[in-house]
């Protein structure tokens, strides 16, 4: 195989386009024996409002004086305050979603490798541990803390944070 780890997180990439995350689009790949085999994004469960449209709502009642655009208001710091309740409270992160959805249909994860295009929070952390997972690939450093890749680290797992060079 070429170059296995730039075809893993080129693929979480494409993977975190379908979050309808407002904050942040993160993308989860699983793989074992270079074989996908369960994806995740992050989002709500099905059926639930997602955070786009529930923060459209919200702007449109509240913030549409105050900022020009939507795309404006979802970087503002009235958003990220309000966020983190909404994100607390209804949504699931890609990895577990992909985790999730592997223990659904009975496959297997333990000795698998996790790619990532965020490194893990601490939460996700502790599932990827109890998932049996050996490696974590991720992109991107996570913007509110290293928590999670400490952890995994004291763990045992190895995280390793893909940069452009890693993927020539």
């Amino acid at each position: 195989m070429k170059n296995k780890n730039k075809l893993f997180i080129s693929m979480a990439k494409l993977v975190a386009q379908q979050s309808t995350c407002a904050r942040l689009k993160v993308g989860a790949v699983l793989v074992k024996d270079n074989r996908v085999i369960s994806i995740g994004f992050n989002g709500v469960p099905s059926g639930r409002e997602h955070c786009e449209d529930h923060f459209k709502k919200i702007y449109e009642r509240e913030f549409a004086d105050k900022y020009k655009t939507l795309e404006e208001f979802f970087k503002s710091q009235d958003f990220y305050q309000i966020h983190g309740a909404f994100s607390n409270d209804n949504e699931l992160h890609a990895e577990q979603n992909a985790l999730l959805f592997a223990a659904k249909s009975g496959i297997a994860t333990d000795n698998s490798d996790l790619y990532i295009t965020f490194s893990p929070c601490v939460h996700c952390a502790k599932v990827i541990i109890a998932s049996g997972i050996k490696r974590v690939y991720f992109s991107e450093l996570y913007d509110r803390s290293l928590e999670g890749v400490n952890l995994l680290g004291k763990n045992g797992i190895e995280c390793i944070h893909l940069q452009e060079k890693d993927l020539l």
